[in-house]
């Protein structure tokens, strides 16, 4: 994949007193789409210059404060020069390549900001952006008329879905914000014991949800065969008032893509699983991974605060490992 750039790769070398660090605001990036990059609270009208580079690794040397040899990357592209407004911030626009085969890559964002009131003071940024799938066709959807603490099968009519080396011709939803493959129970109560050793699974948002008191949870396929997209909307937990709204897509080369339009949750499991204790615990941040493969299961738990909600989490399969994990 790659950013879309007017100016061609050149060699950056620069080494410089650094006075601290300027936040790099990335929205999520889908195939086909736009994403936003903003940054606030720098020098006003400083000079911003940044570089997407595609590589496998960023070449950033935190502890020195230098950016080098970008332009040795065969994906490295350099933004035009930029520039922030009077207030110190800076909004750009930018497109995503469409192509479906970049879908899981990802780019280390980098840049510099020049203070305008000094050549050898510089201010950094850095980050990380993902490309998830593209969203799929709206098309009708299928209401599970799911209650509380119930589970309901679903077989896929055009669609055969691998999972952890397993073809799956039908997953088990639950109304608790779970999928489950060979069976499934409703399993009210979040945890990891459950995660690592039941059967293969996907915990969506995994809560004691309550679509009986409100909201729906639905699924939708694709006639072609290329994905299954199950969703559960303005489901509030059980004994609660809120709603949450999140959208899990599988498609037919095994990738899963969830998005958190709304989570009001704040203790959850999201994450997958083999099942069957096939695998240790792999525990990680989400919201600190942006890019990371993974062997067997991988999750993240929350307990008394979610930062889910806007963000989107992808699992691709990874050659040598599982998955592997994007985040945006």
């Amino acid at each position: 994949m790659s950013l879309r750039s007017s100016v061609p790769a050149v060699l950056l070398l620069l080494t410089a007193t650094v006075v601290g660090q300027i936040p790099l605001q990335v929205s999520p990036a889908r195939a086909g789409q736009t994403c936003s990059l903003a940054i606030s609270g720098a020098p006003g009208s400083a000079s911003v210059y940044l570089a997407a580079d595609t590589d496998l690794a960023p070449y950033w040397v935190a502890n020195v404060g230098v950016m080098i040899d970008l332009a040795l990357s065969p994906k490295c592209f350099f933004f035009p020069k930029l520039a922030t407004d009077a207030a110190g911030n800076l909004a750009l626009t930018v497109p995503v390549t469409s192509s479906s085969a970049d879908v899981g890559n990802h780019a280390f964002l980098q840049g510099i900001i020049v203070d305008p009131t000094t050549t050898r003071a510089f201010a950094t940024i850095m980050d990380t952006m993902a490309i998830h799938a593209a969203p799929v066709p709206q098309l009708t959807a299928t209401n599970l008329a799911l209650g509380d603490d119930q589970v309901v099968p679903v077989t896929f009519s055009f669609m055969s879905f691998p999972f952890y080396g397993t073809q799956r011709t039908n997953v088990y939803v639950s109304s608790n914000g779970r999928l489950t493959f060979g069976g499934g129970l409703p399993l009210a109560l979040e945890n990891v014991a459950n995660h690592l050793a039941d059967e293969p699974s996907i915990a969506v948002l995994w809560d004691d949800l309550n679509p009986a008191a409100g909201g729906t949870v639905s699924t939708t396929e694709d006639p072609s065969g290329a994905w299954v997209q199950l969703q559960w909307s303005n489901v509030p937990q059980a004994g609660q008032t809120d709603a949450n709204t999140v959208i899990c897509t599988l498609d037919a080369t095994g990738g899963i893509t969830i998005e958190y339009i709304n989570v009001a949750t704040t203790d959850c499991i999201a994450g997958v699983s083999p099942g069957s204790s096939l695998s240790a615990a792999h525990p990680v941040d989400f919201s600190a991974t942006e890019w990371r493969h993974h062997l067997g299961a991988v999750y993240e738990v929350f307990n008394g605060a979610c930062d889910l909600s806007g963000s989107i989490v992808s699992f691709q399969p990874w050659l040598g490992c599982d998955y592997a994990v994007f985040v945006n």
